[in-house]
């Protein structure tokens, strides 16, 4: 046993003993311990997992070597340096509790792809799910560790370990970093694991796992080991799920909207997010007192204030889409346009994605939008069609598939839930930091679970490693299959055509703003533009027209001033420069904002704010430590094997290998082309 100093939010340094695999106290840290769960069965006991690696770059050769390990295991802190100390624990906590197949222990792990990469090779698997490749939201244990259960946090958070410990009220014990007294962590430098740990080091790894430990009670206020979903998303899932099965009529209706494979194809092909893109003719340009407006919840207020496909898609004859586009049906159509030209004069943004189109010849581009294409072909909804059919010219253009379906509002008991989570955001702003967050979590969640790949292909773990379906050896399950067993599930409740429509109102928003604001519109984010000129009567008038659409609403999306879908203003930049979508810097009251996807927020401001937004320009280098980018090296062995390091013996398994690395301001040489063929004469 040892005494490490730690950090705390009082202020005060605290000492805590940290134990090791020998010493640490099993019988008083595992006893009266409940059993909760009635299939699944799982020890009522909070566990955190960590590890620390040293990144070995050889050559041509990375590979990651284990230096510490530590567990937080009901609230006991436990230093390991091997894998095999991490074996001993286990064994010695299954000697103590009836730990199986039916029985299960849950250590939670931050991030579980990166530990799960390095010590895989170390274990037999009984069950690894994952949504894709080297991404395990949790992997149970077999062989003689049978029942040894570890989950992803950050997948039921979806925050970092610092933000989730800074904003738990349970958290004592902050991620040390930036801490007075505390001298930052070289995650550069060589450790093996004989290699002796400072001090501050040893506080470093303490807090991972005992800051982690504290913040994941807020999540147990509710629930059990047994009731807690997987995924941040699953909280928003659970209360719709229960919200809607008081109406008995709506798992009528789920069952109804079935998709078929065609037309589940189809809504995929359609589906695309928010739409982001900078006016090319302003790319580059150093701009002064740019406006910017934002829609307050966007994509929560498209889910209550529109309509949805209400019904099950039926073919709808081709030749008469115009007429389908003045009718209150809802849309779903395979299109074909010949000699088809994006209208820059008067819409600044081009509408039709490459990455949409199905089919494509002789296309110019605008950094991935169509300006033009001899032909094109695209899979889109009535609402993206009549975008397109005002936004560009073409020759013609032929309709080669075309479902509709009545529109109708979504199911009340799933808007009130939306409404719920708005109000609660809404009323502990400013009050209550962690309940306001995790309402605005909630609520940004809505939508996204509405999207979820219901017929997504299946990863699959193996001792060979991660597989997909459709791989040699790995048939892939017919998707009707998929779909199927989806929509005759008893837990299943969500229309994905609904989710596609959410983001397709979304744009509308946008486009009917960019509309007013034409030429003058400079850069477009899902749900905000930026412009110069004077518009603020325009968005007044838009407002105006919002408040009377919810004037008509039976849901209604507002809490006290906070209103949904109104646009908001965000004040004025007094320079603003863009270099294409997510590629972008502002200065308002004398502070410069970069926003470069990708980039780190802040070091890269800071670095902006220093040499000036005259610099941020294509070539510019941010080096390793302002843009906070690493490069991630994988090493797939299928089993360990023995290095001697220093004299030293070490089991090395699969790993990963980390190396920070620059970013550097770029842009494609076909946007370049089209950046270089601007005519020179001034715009405005």
């Amino acid at each position: 046993m040892m005494k490490v100093k730690l950090p705390s939010k009082t202020g005060i340094i605290d000492i805590i003993k940290v134990y090791t695999v020998t010493d640490f106290p099993y019988e008083k840290a595992l006893s009266d311990l409940t059993i909760v769960g009635r299939r699944q069965k799982y020890y009522e006991c909070i566990n955190t997992f960590d590890i620390e690696v040293t990144s070995i770059h050889d050559g041509d050769t990375h590979y990651g070597i284990i230096y510490h390990l530590q567990a937080c295991i009901n609230g006991y802190v436990v230093f390991m340096r091997t894998i095999d100390e991490f074996q001993e624990l286990l064994t010695n906590i299954k000697k103590e509790l009836e730990i199986n197949d039916s029985v299960h222990m849950v250590f939670y792990v931050h991030f579980l792809s990166y530990e799960f990469q390095h010590i895989r090779n170390f274990f037999q698997w009984a069950q690894v799910f994952a949504r894709e490749k080297r991404s395990p939201l949790y992997a149970v244990m077999g062989g003689e560790f049978e029942g040894i259960e570890l989950r992803c946090s950050y997948y039921l958070t979806n925050m970092s370990l610092e933000k989730f410990c800074a904003e738990s009220k349970s958290c004592t014990h902050l991620k040390v970093k930036g801490i007075e007294g505390f001298p930052d962590y070289d995650y550069e430098k060589i450790r093996y694991p004989w290699t002796k740990l400072e001090w501050w080091e040893e506080s470093y790894c303490a807090c991972d796992v005992l800051g982690l430990w504290e913040a994941l009670h807020d999540k147990f206020l509710d629930d059990t080991m047994a009731t807690i979903p997987y995924t941040s998303t699953g909280y928003v899932r659970r209360d719709m799920r229960e919200k809607m099965r008081e109406n008995y009529k709506n798992k009528l209706i789920f069952q109804d909207l079935a998709l078929n494979p065609e037309l589940y194809k189809m809504c995929k092909s359609a589906f695309r997010g928010g739409n982001v893109h900078a006016n090319y003719f302003q790319t580059g340009e150093i701009l002064r007192n740019v406006h910017s407006y934002d829609i307050v919840s966007s994509y929560p207020y498209a889910m209550l204030a529109y309509p949805y496909p209400g019904e099950p898609f039926t073919k709808c004859n081709p030749k008469n889409l115009r007429v389908y586009l003045k009718k209150d049906i809802a849309l779903l159509c395979l299109i074909e346009f010949t000699d088809i030209n994006a209208d820059t004069k008067h819409y600044p943004f081009p509408y039709i994605p490459l990455a949409k189109c199905g089919k494509l010849e002789c296309g110019l581009f605008d950094n991935g939008r169509v300006l033009h294409a001899d032909f094109l072909s695209i899979c889109c909804t009535d609402i993206d069609v009549a975008i397109i059919m005002e936004t560009y010219k073409f020759k013609s253009y032929r309709v080669c598939k075309l479902y509709g379906a009545k529109y109708r509002m979504l199911p009340k008991e799933l808007r009130e839930t939306v409404l719920e989570y708005f109000v609660n955001k809404s009323t502990l702003k400013g009050k209550d930091d962690y309940l306001y967050m995790k309402s605005k979590n909630m609520l940004n969640s809505c939508y996204g679970m509405m999207v979820t790949d219901i017929a997504r292909k299946e990863t699959i773990y193996d001792a060979d490693g991660w597989h997909v379906e459709g791989d040699v050896g790995f048939p892939e399950t017919a998707m009707s299959d998929k779909l199927s067993e989806y929509y005759h599930k008893y837990n299943s409740f969500l229309t994905y055509q609904w989710g596609v429509w959410v983001t397709a109102y979304a744009r509308l928003r946008l486009h009917e703003a960019c509309r007013e604001v034409g030429r003058d519109a400079i850069y477009i984010d899902t749900d905000s533009v930026k412009f110069i000129g004077e518009y603020d009567g325009v968005f007044q008038e838009i407002n105006r027209n919002v408040l009377n659409r919810i004037d008509n609403l039976d849901v209604k999306p507002v809490s006290g001033k906070n209103i949904m879908g109104i646009w908001d203003n965000e004040g004025i930049y007094s320079t603003f420069r863009t270099w294409g979508a997510k590629k972008y810097v502002y200065e308002k009251d004398g502070k410069v904002t970069v926003t470069v996807a990708g980039l780190a927020k802040k070091s890269a401001s800071d670095y902006i704010q220093k040499i000036g937004i005259e610099r941020f320009a294509p070539g510019l280098v941010f080096n390793e430590k302002i843009s906070g980018r690493t490069t991630a090296w994988y090493d797939d062995r299928t089993s360990a094997e023995n290095l001697t390091i220093d004299g030293h013996q070490y089991r090395l398994g699969s790993s990963v290998a980390i190396g920070q690395t620059t970013y550097i301001l770029g842009i494609t040489g076909t946007y370049r082309q089209l950046l270089d063929s601007r005519n020179p004469e001034k715009i405005f």
